[in-house]
């Protein structure tokens, strides 16, 4: 039988109207002759669907075709209200409502058998669809019962696990729901259930708040406009408290990351980290990405006590329970891939509790009696590809400038000042006025690179100037450096000193940046200061231990030392003749003062020591040491061939188990509130993270390209902070570590001195540094070339490298344009150079410019601490 009569009539009737509504939808109006004829077809529709109803048989071997029959009896009726939806009279609408068809068509829906309701459930679902996007109709739709009663009969049906219905339908309709009710928040009372007082559509979103593509992301939206209707609403917030929204939530990113692959397919060597064009291509990184933007939303929208137990669920039913033994997995490929995840969701996640949690997780988590950072950290010396993979995680946690991170990763081991040589904790504290810590840096330049040509650096040779003269270098102590229009007047000599002022200009910017967030620390880590203890764990206050730690010092005194401030105090600082290099005297001359001898005193005292010749003697021997050019060299003398390099330093214990120490902390917007525990171990220590750093930096002639552009902007990063312990280490220009203790300079010396040693004695040697800059210069990205100077940055270099963003600083540019060959090597050439002469030619280039960062950043520091001595 057709659904629109024997007689055919009502189906030409019919298919006018639809030909004539077509053609009439923009209009406002419609002829009451049209209404009616709508009105009568679907009347007609709807009684033949009643029929069905009265002669249905659950145990019929009918049911089947009376499904099919109301299904297309539905469709018409559907297709009939919206051709009257252009007309200003709803006759159907009001058909509808007082008739109750609605209600009659959901009960029937519900009687049938759960695998043949699926159709009929979609086309209700469109149904109520349809009548809600109008924001002024959908309200008073609502609020009649024949529409509401059949809605919620529908939904609790949809609710079923055995029923077959459209998704996206189901969840178009909750959402459409979810918009009136946020506007509307008293219809909330109208979708809770009455046995069990929950929100039925809340209930019904859970199950999709992890599904993949745009299922689950309508799911998400539609959840987090509930979520902060909560704040506002105590009813709604009580509901989502009591419901099991937030274990899902949490329990959900644990599956979502255990479906993660566990080995990433690299096509790329330079490859190093993952982004979010990445988990595009990653269908289960995307969606776990998806979750967690959901819970860093649901925690900035929601009330303190949703947050708080949605934090406490992902930190035990996420961070400790999945991810803490997944980063310390053994096996090289999925510490790689799991590493990659950790620092794609600490760089993306924008809630600040939820970034707070997992860096103090990170920090204070163990697995297996093991702190989680020492595992992270002791990677650093792993592969290459580990290697790179954990430096770029420490440096995303470096470049937060969070005073707890540092104290756990590098100050809890220095503020012992166990690495210090006696009595010089005051004397780090000096400014460099004469920027002596830029020139020692300066120095260190590879042979077979040439010098980097800025006023600081002293040349090799005599430099020829453009008109056939020998022009003499800057003096070290010279006021030319605090000119720029100096370091640019070199243009013409070297063609390098614009690169050096490049450095300079983002060092002074980074250093501006770390210091503002800087200022917030609640300890200046400068040796001096005694920092309060937040929480402590031990019975000894913190104060007592440090004062014990400044009498322990005082009582091991250098006997170098004291020779030193000897002289220093018998001659003062500017009694030496010539410029003083402050190698041995570290530009101390201030604290000479300490001793103050009359004329006779100090006849006297030389007549006891050996007269008058001593006195020369001594006096000659201090001006010779002075002058003589040792800045190459590291501070202990380990530059020569044959020296002993680091050792790695053994895996660290539990800070607990290193006996007494104090509890450091701090707090505030640059603070996770980390009970840390200080280590006081009785010999030099500066802790795993530096000393694997160390170690790595003194084998950057055997790193890939790909290792050597982290680990250099991971130590640039470290050198940006101002503090004076962790500077005292990486940027100090004298010798105030204790002998043996590890340092960035005795690092650098180890590996140049490699470096100058091979590179003669190998096959097109001079050639590969020629093509080290070519390709470090084609790699960088045409659209950051400054147009109007010959400098390419490095830091526009890693766009090309698979992203290799130096996030720690904006240096490490390249200036390769006053260097460039006139003619490019050609393959035959190339390919004649081996492969170990072209990686120890990117290294010695690579090493050359990173000196040049790192000069820049210590003379940024000097010109930062004259700028705060003359403000202040």
């Amino acid at each position: 039988m057709s659904v629109l009569g024997i007689d055919q009539k009502l189906r030409r009737s019919f298919n006018k109207l639809k030909h004539n509504g077509s053609e009439r939808d923009n209009n406002a109006n419609c002829e009451p002759m049209d209404n009616s004829i709508y009105l009568q077809t679907f009347m007609h529709h709807w009684n033949n669907c009643h029929q069905t109803f009265l002669q249905y048989e659950p145990e019929s071997t009918q049911v089947q075709d009376d499904v099919i029959n109301v299904c297309a009896q539905l469709e018409q009726m559907i297709e009939l209200i919206k051709f009257e939806s252009s007309c200003e009279r709803k006759s159907i609408m009001d058909y509808i409502l007082s008739e109750n068809v609605l209600g009659e068509l959901s009960a029937w829906t519900k009687s049938l058998p759960f695998q043949l309701s699926g159709p009929l459930l979609n086309l209700q679902l469109s149904l109520f669809d349809y009548f809600l996007p109008n924001k002024e109709s959908s309200p008073q739709l609502l609020s009649h019962q024949t529409i509401l009663r059949p809605m919620i009969s529908v939904l609790e049906q949809c609710c079923s696990e055995q029923a077959e219905f459209s998704q996206d339908l189901l969840l178009g309709l909750i959402h459409s729901l979810t918009v009136i009710i946020m506007d509307n928040q008293e219809f909330i009372q109208l979708f809770i259930s009455l046995h069990d007082k929950k929100l039925i559509l809340i209930s019904m979103l859970t199950p999709y708040l992890h599904k993949p593509g745009h299922l689950g992301q309508r799911a998400k939206e539609s959840m987090l406009m509930f979520v902060s209707m909560s704040s506002k609403n105590k009813l709604v917030e009580s509901i989502i408290e009591e419901s099991n929204f937030c274990v899902i939530l949490a329990t959900g990113l644990s599956g979502l990351f255990s479906s993660l692959p566990s080995c990433i397919e690299l096509s790329d060597p330079t490859w190093y980290k993952l982004d979010l064009s990445d988990a595009q291509r990653i269908p289960e990184l995307n969606t776990m990405m998806s979750s967690l933007e959901l819970c860093s939303a649901v925690i900035d929208v929601s009330p303190p006590a949703i947050s708080r137990n949605l934090l406490e669920l992902i930190e035990s039913g996420f961070l400790t329970s999945i991810l803490g033994p997944a980063l310390a997995s053994q096996t090289e490929q999925e510490a790689v891939a799991y590493t990659s995840y950790l620092n794609l969701f600490i760089t993306e996640i924008s809630a600040e509790s939820l970034s707070t949690l997992i860096l103090r997780f990170l920090l204070t988590a163990e697995v297996d009696d093991q702190l989680l950072k020492d595992i992270i950290i002791s990677r650093i010396n792993g592969s290459n590809l580990l290697s790179t993979v954990t430096l770029n995680l420490v440096e995303t946690l470096l470049s937060f400038n969070i005073e707890d991170v540092l104290f756990s990763l590098v100050f809890q081991y220095l503020i012992s000042c166990n690495h210090l040589l006696p009595g010089v904790r005051d004397k780090i504290n000096q400014p460099d006025p004469q920027f002596r810590a830029a020139h020692k840096f300066l120095t260190l330049a590879p042979v077979c690179c040439d010098p980097p040509v800025t006023p600081l650096t002293p040349r090799r040779g005599p430099l020829v100037s453009p008109r056939g003269g020998a022009v003499a270098p800057f003096p070290l102590g010279s006021g030319a450096v605090h000119n720029h229009h100096s370091l640019t007047d070199l243009e013409g000599v070297g063609g390098g000193s614009t690169n050096y002022d490049e450095y300079l200009r983002e060092a002074r910017q980074l250093i501006r940046n770390t210091m503002i967030d800087c200022i917030q620390w609640m300890n200046q880590y400068d040796a001096r200061t005694v920092m309060p203890a937040r929480k402590s764990l031990s019975h000894t206050p913190a104060r007592n231990i440090i004062q014990g730690l400044k009498q322990g010092f005082q009582l091991e005194r250098d006997p170098r030392e004291d020779i030193v401030n000897m002289c220093e105090g018998s001659y003062g600082g500017s009694s030496m003749s010539g410029e003083s290099s402050g190698y041995l005297s570290g530009n101390w001359e201030q604290d000479a003062e300490e001793v103050h001898l009359s004329p006779e005193e100090e006849k006297e005292f030389w007549t006891a020591v050996g007269g008058c010749e001593a006195r020369a003697r001594l006096k000659s021997v201090l001006s010779r040491m002075q002058h003589e050019d040792r800045l190459s060299l590291s501070s202990m003398g380990q530059d020569e061939p044959g020296h002993e390099e680091l050792s790695p330093r053994p895996s660290l214990h539990h800070p607990a188990d290193d006996g007494p120490g104090g509890t450091y902390g701090s707090s505030g917007p640059h603070s996770l509130g980390l009970p840390l525990v200080t280590t006081t171990p009785p010999t030099c220590n500066v802790g795993p993270l530096l000393t694997n750093l160390f170690i790595c930096v003194q084998g950057m002639d055997k790193n890939t390209l790909a290792l050597n552009l982290r680990l250099t902007s991971v130590i640039s990063k470290l050198a940006s902070f101002p503090q004076p312990l962790l500077r005292s280490i990486l940027t100090h220009p004298d010798p105030v570590l204790q002998p043996g203790c590890p340092s960035l300079i005795q690092a650098i010396c180890t590996v140049r001195s490699r470096i100058d040693a091979s590179m003669p004695a190998l096959p097109g040697a001079e050639e590969a540094v020629k093509m080290a800059r070519l390709s470090l210069n084609a790699r960088v990205s045409p659209e950051r070339k400054s147009s109007n100077a010959a400098v390419n940055a490095l830091s526009s270099l890693p766009a090309t490298l698979g992203e290799y963003s130096r996030r720690g600083s904006k240096l490490f540019g390249i200036s390769f344009g006053g260097r460039k060959s006139t003619s490019s090597p050609s393959t035959k050439s190339a390919n004649a150079i081996p492969q170990h002469t072209h990686r120890m030619a990117m290294a010695a280039v690579v090493l050359e410019e990173w000196i040049q960062e790192l000069a820049a950043i210590a003379h940024a520091h000097s010109l930062a601490e004259q700028q705060a001595a003359i403000l202040g």
